[in-house]
């Protein structure tokens, strides 16, 4: 996909609520669309700014959203291009991340329940092995990106530097990621595979049960 395959406009009207965060290559703002009076988020990445590499990787991110249909994923619903930005319309989900949770009981010192563990685990590894079937790697598996709606309901997000694996390419090479959920074989500049992301969602899991993270990155 390159940049003259998102070029697209949308008639309806969004009223700028709040900002929620700020990574390497744009903002992330919360929006009321006026026509339902439904929250949604905008993740807007300025393309002016970047290099070919990663404008090249902002496309790839749309194009990745636009296969994704399942429970425990972060909705995709539209994408355009105005001014040099790329806005990408996502599902907000209310509650907040699982970080934010695990710091919230670590304060007042309060587990996770066996029942809630377990809901949670099998929520990502179902979304974790529906993304691996479409030949997907998410490889920045962290407690920052699994987000929850206010039914409860898991969902996994931010696919900004996943990577759709070329069939006849077993590994990826390029370090990337968060630190405290490499893999080894990452972290060694190491080949590596959909094995890593596993390795992610073991950290994730060491995290639910304990509040704290299975390593501590310097």
């Amino acid at each position: 996909m390159d940049e003259t395959d998102l070029v697209q406009q949308t008639d309806e009207i969004y009223v700028y609520v709040k900002f929620l965060g700020e990574g390497s290559f744009g903002r992330v703002n919360l929006y009321r669309n006026s026509t339902d009076n439904s929250l949604v988020v905008w993740k807007e990445i300025e393309l002016k700014k970047l290099e070919l590499k990663y404008r090249q990787e902002a496309f790839s991110e749309v194009e990745i959203l636009s296969m994704l249909d399942h429970p425990n994923i972060i909705s995709y619903y539209k994408h355009f291009i105005g001014d040099d930005v790329l806005y990408i319309e996502l599902q907000y989900a209310k509650a907040g991340t699982l970080a934010s949770m695990i710091n919230q009981r670590k304060k007042i010192n309060e587990f996770f329940d066996e029942e809630t563990i377990l809901w949670y685990f099998f929520q990502l590894t179902s979304a974790i092995e529906y993304i691996h079937e479409l030949g997907i790697m998410h490889r920045d598996i962290k407690a920052l990106n699994i987000f929850f709606m206010q039914s409860g309901l898991l969902k996994l997000g931010d696919f900004g530097i996943a990577k759709i694996l070329d069939p006849n390419i077993e590994y990826l090479k390029t370090v990337v990621g968060t630190l405290f959920y490499m893999s080894p074989e990452i972290i060694e500049g190491k080949k590596y595979n959909y094995k890593s992301d596993i390795w992610s969602v073991g950290c994730v899991t060491h995290e639910i049960l304990t509040l704290n993270r299975v390593f501590d990155a310097t």
